[in-house]
Formats: C-alpha cells, sequence, structure tokens
C-alpha cells in the first residue's frame, strides 16, 4: 500500500469508502500475491462492473445490500431500485418524487425509510446520496425487475424537473428579452416546481452537477427534446459565471440532440449558445462557423427574431475582432429587419 498510495486511494474511493467492500478488496490482494494494489485497482477502473470483483468466498458486497433490501417494504423497494436511474452525486427529495412518481410526503416517507435502512446517505440536512456501489447494486435490481416502460416514465419525471427548476432558476439572470426566444412548455409536476418556490440563481451552484448530468442521461436515453432544452436553460449561468469549458461540453450535446431530432428551433439555440461560449473565450472564428450554421437553421425556421438576434450576435464577435466593416454590416442588417434599437455588443455586453 505504501508502495502505491495513489492506486490504494482509488481502489478505497471505487469501494465506495464502505469498509465491507475495502475488507473484500484487501482479501482479493492476500490470496493473489502477484497482484499490484494497481492491478486491482485496473479491474475496478472504467465500464467493469465493481460488485462482482468485491467477492470472498460466500461474503459479497451485494449480499449484504440484498440483505437490507429484503428487509424494506415493498413501496421503498421500488423507490431504491429508481433511485439507480438518478444520476446525480447528490439529490433533494423533489428530485426524487419526480423520478418515483409518488406526491411529496410519500417520497420524504419512503426516502426516511432507506436512510433508516442504511442504502441512502443525508451527508447534510435535505441532500441525499447513494454510495457508487449501492447505485449499481439499485441500477441492476431496475434493469432486472422493472419494465422499460417504467424506467422511461421515471427518467423522464427526473429530467422533466430538473428543466422546469432551471427555469425558474434562471429567471432572474435572464432578460425578458432573451427569455422570450424559448419556452419550456407546462412542467409534469407543478406541484414540485411550486415547491421550490422563487429560486435563487445559486441553485445552479448547487445543481449544476445534477442539470449537466441530466443532459448526459437524456442523450444516453434518446430523451433528445429534454437534451437540448436542459442544456438551453442552464446556459446563462454558465456564461455569467464563466464555466465556459462546461458550457461548450453541455451545448455540444444539445446540438447533437437537436440535429438527431432535425429541429431547426433547436439547432438555431444551441449553435447560439455554442457560438457564445467561443465568444468569451475570444476564439472569433470558432464562433462566427457557429453563428453561420445558426443562420442557415434561422433561415429553414423562417423566424425573422432568431436572425434579428443572430445578427447582433455577429456584429458584437466581428467587433471584439476589430472586424468594424463586417461588425457595421451586421448592424445594418439588423436595421434592414425592423429592429435598429439593438445596438452593437462589445466584450462587456451579455450575449443574447
Amino acid at each position: 500500500m505504501a508502495a502505491e498510495p495513489s492506486a490504494a486511494y482509488e481502489v478505497v474511493r471505487r469501494c465506495g469508502y464502505l469498509p465491507l467492500a475495502i475488507r473484500l478488496a484487501g482479501t482479493r490482494l492476500a490470496h493473489r500475491p502477484s497482484w499490484r494494489v494497481s492491478d486491482l485497482a485496473a479491474r475496478l477502473r472504467g465500464d467493469r462492473r465493481t460488485l462482482p470483483e468485491l467477492a470472498a468466498e460466500i461474503r459479497t458486497v451485494g449480499a449484504a445490500f440484498a440483505l437490507s433490501y429484503a428487509q424494506l417494504s415493498s413501496p421503498t423497494q421500488r423507490v431504491f431500485r429508481l433511485l439507480g436511474l438518478h444520476t446525480g452525486s447528490d439529490f433533494d427529495v423533489c428530485s426524487v418524487a419526480a423520478l418515483v412518481g409518488l406526491p411529496l410526503p410519500r417520497a420524504q416517507h419512503l426516502l426516511d425509510e432507506l436512510i433508516d435502512g442504511y442504502l441512502v446517505e443525508e451527508p447534510t440536512a435535505g441532500r441525499y446520496r447513494l454510495h457508487d456501489l449501492v447505485r449499481e447494486y439499485a441500477f441492476e435490481l431496475c434493469t432486472a425487475t422493472d419494465g422499460d416502460d417504467e424506467r422511461r416514465a421515471a427518467v423522464e419525471g427526473l429530467l422533466d424537473f430538473y428543466l422546469h427548476a432551471a427555469d425558474v432558476a434562471r429567471r432572474s439572470i435572464e432578460s425578458a428579452r432573451s427569455r422570450r426566444f424559448f419556452n419550456p412548455g407546462s412542467p409534469r409536476r407543478s406541484d414540485l416546481v411550486e415547491e421550490l418556490g422563487t429560486l435563487h440563481p445559486r441553485w445552479f451552484a448547487v445543481e449544476g452537477g445534477n442539470l449537466a448530468a441530466a443532459v448526459t442521461l437524456a442523450m444516453e436515453t434518446g430523451s433528445y427534446s429534454y437534451a437540448w432544452r436542459l442544456a438551453r436553460v442552464g446556459w446563462r449561468y454558465l456564461y455569467h459565471a464563466g464555466n465556459l469549458d462546461e458550457l461548450i461540453a453541455l451545448q455540444e450535446q444539445a446540438l447533437a440532440a437537436a440535429r438527431a431530432l432535425d429541429d431547426n428551433e433547436a439547432i438555431t439555440a444551441s449553435c447560439n449558445y455554442l457560438a457564445s461560449a467561443y465568444f468569451r473565450q475570444g476564439k472569433t472564428q470558432q464562433c462566427l462557423e457557429i453563428l453561420e450554421l445558426a443562420v442557415a437553421a434561422g433561415q429553414r425556421l423562417g423566424n425573422t427574431a432568431w436572425l434579428a438576434l443572430l445578427n447582433g450576435n455577429m456584429s458584437a464577435a466581428y467587433f471584439n475582432a476589430g472586424r468594424h466593416r463586417e461588425a457595421v454590416e451586421h448592424a445594418l442588417q439588423l436595421s434592414h429587419r425592423g429592429t435598429c434599437s439593438q445596438r452593437v455588443s462589445t466584450s462587456r455586453t451579455p450575449w443574447n
């Protein structure tokens, strides 16, 4: 262990810091004197399932989880299984209620049972998490027990909740003019959105990882309409915060989803917001190339308001690059579209 501290740490981390899992990992090493710690770490790494690796004689981590699971009521077992679909590192009870399709008080009650059964943790008040190994076990149970339709309904319930929660949170940081270009529709669970109340933008600091995970989950499950819309509602916060690499990663997924849908509105929006990150990074050529794709989609869409907005953003990009003639040309196109009140932006002016 002392000779391979990094590998030892990786093994412990992949064991979810669970004492039984760590003991079983140590047993595997003890029974295989030719193995290094890094060999075991490699076995636990990547796409390989961890639970089968952590077995010694009749003792397995999975067996310990199974014992706890068997003692749960049937409704609590269902909630536990569906939590295997939740990709967030930690989460609140509203997202659980959305995932499992239950009223908030009932979801809270069943979640408390899981905490009492040592299958879910509450590291801070109102925030919950599963160890990675527990999540893997729950996912395996869900895949084996719950049908495709129920799993899809659970995933879409979760995605819809994050979409509308983020929509509430963005209202205080995104202008009314910008918001009118995107309407996420009505939430499936208005009760949960109302429970959130008025959200401060710091919601994104707490839930940003879950929002990004939701975009990835939407892509993996083919829920492309949710993928690009989730990326859209998180855009302004990431843009203001300067989290440009994350913004690019999300909007690239959004653009892939939009193309899969062959949805010109989604393509226009995703290209525009992807270009905004390149604008902030000073990568004018990349910004303009993406904006040209947005303009082409906007023209197919036939939306003059979008085309006016894109011309304004192209004018800003040219202006920042010192290419004033092109900036003026695009500003004049705004005038021709009857939007001469829009002014040419500078790097300190928010993207639209």
